[in-house]
């Protein structure tokens, strides 16, 4: 399972308005997904956990939004996550998606290639590259993925907000994907606030980031490491 935190102001939107698992299968089979492939258990956020991890995995996540603007072409938070999820779009390719795409961006008409082995690749007006060396955004997805899953899965806790815990999670993944350039003191305190509020979700995080398998880097991982520690002596 493959999440990508920029789905989840589109699965909060969606949430809102799918409050059933009724409502959530038709949703998936007006999207023209695979039900099959979809958990239709629980409650509303973790069934459209599952529709969305499918859509994304398929590089169907439009077809779900068209799908749910159609029905509910007025909802200006569904508008709003759709912005979120076009604009995130735009800076990387979605998994299953053609090796071309072109776009139309400020009048201008942009078609990019097959660029996977690429660096510092810069498209459009006036843009500009930074190359980071490292993991890659599937590769870093991958890495939180359980962490995500394992917020989702937490019962209700009246001191521990799951939005609370997700943002923070996702302020780590950004960090991480900066690699060697990563601010050791933001990741610092946003572990120390995991450790605090959620040690399991801390556990999950520092444990991927300190494993010498995740290629992390190094500034990363020794940060994480001390997390640990200190987290361990508390």
């Amino acid at each position: 399972m493959t999440w990508d935190p920029a789905l989840n102001a589109l699965r909060d939107a969606l949430a809102d308005l799918y409050e059933t698992q009724e409502a959530a299968r038709q949703l998936a089979g007006d999207s023209g997904l695979d039900l099959r492939k979809i958990d239709f258990s629980g409650k509303a956020a973790k069934v459209l956990t599952s529709l969305l991890t499918q859509a994304f995995n398929n590089g169907q996540v439009e077809e779900v939004i068209q799908a749910a603007k159609k029905r509910y072409s007025k909802s200006e938070s569904l508008a709003e996550a759709a912005e979120h999820w076009s604009l995130h779009k735009a800076q990387r390719l979605e998994p299953g998606a053609p090796p071309e795409k072109a776009s139309v961006i400020g009048g201008d008409r942009i078609t990019v290639g097959d660029i996977s082995g690429g660096k510092g690749i810069a498209i459009g007006r006036s843009a500009r590259a930074t190359v980071t060396e490292g993991l890659g955004g599937e590769e870093i997805a991958r890495l939180f993925a359980e962490a995500y899953e394992r917020i989702e899965a937490r019962p209700a806790d009246p001191d521990v907000d799951k939005q609370e815990l997700t943002e923070t999670v996702e302020k780590i993944q950004g960090e991480v994907a900066r690699a060697e350039e990563a601010n050791p003191k933001k990741l610092e305190r946003w572990l120390k606030f995991l450790a605090g509020m959620a040690p399991d979700i801390f556990e999950v995080v520092a444990s991927s980031l300190t494993s010498p398998a995740a290629g992390i880097a190094a500034v990363v991982r020794n940060v994480a490491e001390r997390a640990q520690k200190e987290a361990g002596g508390a």
